[in-house]
């Protein structure tokens, strides 16, 4: 066994769903080989609005030891994804840094569930298939301020969509459907849908999707 000189534990953290006027913070774990000869020089972060700090010295925990950084996000991330990274520098020649991915949704004020679509295409399906129909809900969170659906489009032209409005300003339902003429047994593909709104801090939200063939 490969005995860690400096590392995370996890090499990702995850955030789960956060609202993009919420702060949230959770903890990491590092592991090190020798803490008398191991110090932390700095700590990085890819957005100014993620901090990250050395909670407390090195703890023993079982047979291993383990240096405490805790994670926070501020408000005003972009909605989406999150995928910042935590850098954590030694003063280790062998190991100067170690990076933590941070994973989750930043969810805005318009939120799209799910964030991508993802189809999985058996040959001799029938038209209408569930495998072959994806849907998307698009949630209003902003209070006081109804949300209106400007369009929706395929960038790839290989899905037809319909909007559905299940309660008007609040809530739209978008089935997501592949075209008949989409490739056949043993292809892959990939796209996004572009959504427009009147959301003046959303007016554009991009949700990828991909599709594969395979036989019975």
């Amino acid at each position: 066994m490969i005995e860690v000189e400096f590392d995370f534990d996890s090499y990702s953290l995850s955030f789960g769903s956060v609202s993009q006027n919420d702060s949230l913070t959770k903890s990491a774990f590092i592991q090190v080989k020798d803490p008398k000869k191991t110090k932390i020089t700095d700590i990085t972060t890819s957005s100014p609005l993620v901090t990250a700090r050395q909670v407390k010295p090195p703890v023993l925990e079982g047979n291993k030891t383990k240096i405490e950084i805790e994670v926070t996000l501020l408000p005003g991330l972009p909605p989406g994804r999150l995928s910042e990274t935590v850098t954590v520098h030694s003063n280790l020649k062998s190991k100067q840094v170690a990076t933590l991915r941070l994973s989750g949704s930043i969810i805005g004020e318009v939120e799209v569930t799910p964030e991508n679509l993802r189809f999985i295409i058996r040959d001799s399906v029938n038209p209408g298939d569930e495998s072959t129909t994806q849907r998307l809900v698009i949630l209003n969170r902003a209070e006081g301020t109804p949300l209106h659906i400007l369009g929706v489009k395929d960038q790839n032209d290989r899905l037809r969509l319909v909007l559905r409005t299940v309660e008007e300003g609040q809530k739209y339902e978008l089935t997501a459907a592949l075209k008949q003429e989409a490739p056949s047994t043993g292809s892959n593909l990939s796209g996004s849908i572009l959504i427009t709104t009147d959301n003046p801090k959303q007016k554009e939200i991009t949700v990828k999707y991909s599709a594969f063939f395979y036989g019975k």
